[in-house]
């Protein structure tokens, strides 16, 4: 037996181990705690209602992987590797975290049922489709719109500095749900304005978030099913991790949609990951195989795009590289 096999299985295992113990870690607020200054393993289990010991031997791996730290004399503290776990910051991975540790977790250990049978491994455990779940677990889904808008948070700075805005006059952000993204490119290019179209029941506290952003002037929203009808009135539509949720019959009738009511030279932006060729690690296969488990859709290869568009009546123009492997961006336009 080759020594680095074994060594390579092992480092998966304790990955898989340490990923769960920084979930419960992120569960407790434990980061959120640290952060406000050091304590002790005693103090953390009172104020997490946990029990010390057990508590301790979580702490333990954390500080191994370095995201706190243990002094000679039992105290914990924070360290900066675990800003990304606290929650409420611009470009927290907290609440994704939780989501894909959670719900999304549960449906992995199914993972078999996909591959055997080429469905959705979420609705077999959870005997509803992801949408359908959020829909009856608004805590969930809370933290499930968290967690987007903090990976966009994450993506948004590489996003502005790759792909320039100023261009357009109203962007349409198809499915913007929380306006992470349409928020991040209205103040950095003061002079464009945007709708965010979603859905009913989202729509009010997109509503709060505009407030809460001083953008009332400049933002508003629309409500409906891109799956039905398009608002009109932009001259760039925006999906970001609309298209790899859906198979490609569903995702060239949403591009069809918009097509439908935009103007000529008006553009549709899709930010997704591309899948390159060969065999070499990238994200867009990992998040492949996730939806696998837990939708009817995949990630695509840019060929594969320029198929969904040719479809939908659209000019593919180009791919633009943000420097990050989780998002590109896609241009297409009305010809």
């Amino acid at each position: 037996m080759a020594p680095e096999s074994s060594t390579k299985v092992l480092r998966l295992i304790y990955d898989y181990m340490t990923g769960c113990c920084v979930y419960a870690a992120a569960k407790l607020n434990i980061p959120e705690l640290l952060y406000e200054g050091p304590k002790t393993f005693t103090e953390l289990a009172i104020t997490t209602g946990t029990n010390p010991a057990a508590l301790y031997r979580i702490l333990r791996v954390l500080a191994g992987e370095g995201f706190i730290r243990e002094t000679d004399d039992g105290i914990f503290t924070f360290a900066p590797e675990a800003t990304a776990l606290l929650g409420e910051r611009e470009g927290s991975l907290k609440y994704y975290l939780q989501a894909i540790f959670s719900e999304h977790y549960q449906a992995y250990g199914q993972l078999l049922h996909s591959v055997r049978t080429g469905e959705a491994a979420f609705d077999h455990f959870h005997k509803a489709d992801v949408w359908e779940y959020y829909g009856h677990h608004p805590e969930e889904a809370l933290n499930f719109n968290k967690a987007m808008a903090g990976l966009t948070q994450y993506l948004a700075g590489s996003i502005l500095r790759a792909y320039d805005f100023s261009p357009y006059h109203t962007i349409i952000d198809i499915g913007g749900g929380n306006g992470a993204l349409l928020f991040s490119i209205l103040q950095y290019t003061p002079e464009v304005k945007g709708v965010i179209f979603d859905a009913p029941i989202v729509i009010p506290q997109t509503e709060e978030l505009i407030r809460e952003h001083h953008l009332q002037e400049r933002c508003s929203t629309f409500s409906g099913n891109f799956f039905e009808a398009i608002p009109e009135g932009g001259d760039a539509y925006l999906l970001k991790y609309i298209l790899h949720d859906w198979t490609d019959t569903d995702a060239i009738r949403i591009l069809q949609n918009c097509s439908r009511i935009m103007q000529a030279g008006s553009k549709v932006l899709v930010f997704e990951s591309v899948m390159p060729p060969g065999n070499e690690w990238h994200s867009a296969k990992q998040m492949d195989v996730t939806m696998l488990v837990c939708t009817k859709g995949r990630e695509r290869t840019e060929e594969e795009f320029r198929f969904l568009f040719k479809e939908a009546g659209l000019q593919f123009n180009r791919t633009v590289d943000i420097g990050l492997p989780e998002v590109s961006i896609l241009e297409a336009e009305k010809p």
